[in-house]
C-alpha cells in the first residue's frame, strides 16, 4: 500500500511539472507573439 501512494503521488508530482512547464512555453509563445 505505501508503494502503491508513493507511485501515486510521484504521477501528480510528475503530471504538475508538465502542466508548469507546458504554461510556461505557452506564455513564452505568446509574448513572442505580441
Amino acid at each position: 500500500m505505501k508503494r502503491l501512494d508513493r507511485i501515486v503521488r510521484w504521477s501528480i508530482a510528475f503530471v504538475g511539472q508538465i502542466e508548469v512547464s507546458v504554461d510556461k512555453l505557452e506564455k513564452t509563445r505568446f509574448a513572442e507573439v505580441d
